[in-house]
């Protein structure tokens, strides 16, 4: 399934007074450059033991720009060094590399003393430092990504055929038990209520994706009589919760997911990435089995069913 075909949900912020929400929220697309092998001024760097970096690229390789401060970055890193085979090498560029290093428990040769402006010119990343990008053994770049949205496991993962790649079948039967369990009840009362239900999961809000009318289409559909609910992670504030509402017009204002469901969504978006898991819907239909739709075509289609 193509990442573009799965929802992804934007915003239009029209009262400047909401800046906070778009930073809080809001999904960039990067703007740098794509590479596409590996970049001679990277091979040709020297590690903190001053051996050349370049030897040491002929395995699948992650590389990415470590400040000290982002803790993102650190605990995904440090999780992937935990569960990568032998045979997968990660290099570090860090202005830190000396408190880098031990954080996330790699050996002298994969750290690079670098500053901010070396990482810039390599990946012609202007607006993030937070940015990975993934090699496999023969130098060419499989993936690149940011550490805030997440990705960097599933890419790897992919890469290496250690775990399954996205899928809607995937999310669906990573989630489906656990909302038809919901320890908040919530769910449990869609689930039970002989009504047709239909519930939006909004994780993220994306930019430049083609569904935000998945949002502006559930007025629409409670017009016709149609009960559908909006659901946002537990973490989201007040402020953002009211920022949806207004600029979307919502009827009835979101509610929050129980901290289990939103544990496990986060896990899928941090392994995947939020493009692959910035929402979905599902459809209670009495005692029936829930049914996800996580494509865009088919949640409008849900949207405009009885």
């Amino acid at each position: 399934m193509s990442r573009a075909n799965v929802l992804c949900v934007a915003l239009v912020i029209a009262n400047v007074g909401m800046g906070y929400y778009v930073a809080r929220r809001y999904v960039a697309h990067s703007g740098s450059r794509s590479l596409t092998h590996i970049p001679p001024a990277l091979a040709d760097l020297r590690t903190v033991d001053g051996a050349r970096v370049g030897p040491t690229m002929g395995r699948p390789t992650v590389v990415a720009f470590v400040s000290n401060s982002e803790f993102a970055a650190i605990e995904t890193l440090t999780s992937l060094l935990q569960s990568a085979p032998k045979d997968f090498h990660m290099i570090l560029l860090s202005d830190f590399p000396s408190l880098v290093g031990p954080a996330v428990g790699v050996e002298p040769r994969s750290l690079v003393m670098s500053s901010v402006g070396d990482w810039q010119t390599l990946t012609g990343a202007e607006t993030s430092l937070q940015t990975w990008m993934l090699y496999d053994e023969r130098g060419v770049q499989r993936a690149k990504g940011d550490f805030t949205y997440g990705g960097l496991e599933g890419a790897v993962g992919g890469l290496l055929g250690t775990i399954s790649a996205y899928s809607a079948t995937l999310l669906a039967t990573q989630l489906q038990p656990l909302i038809a369990s919901d320890a908040g009840g919530l769910m449990r009362d869609y689930a039970t209520s002989q009504e047709v239900r239909r519930v939006l999961f909004v994780g993220r809000v994306m930019s430049g994706c083609p569904i935000e009318n998945a949002l502006r289409s559930v007025n629409e559909a409670a017009a016709r009589g149609r009960h559908v609910a909006v659901i946002v992670p537990i973490g989201w504030t007040d402020q953002e919760i009211d920022a949806l509402t207004t600029n979307f017009q919502l009827k009835v204002p979101p509610n929050r997911a129980s901290a289990a469901v939103t544990e496990k969504w986060m896990r899928l978006e941090r392994t995947y990435g939020a493009a692959s898991t910035a929402g979905f819907l599902v459809r209670f239909d009495g005692n029936a089995q829930p049914q996800f739709f996580t494509e865009a075509s088919t949640i409008l289609n849900q949207l405009e069913q009885r």
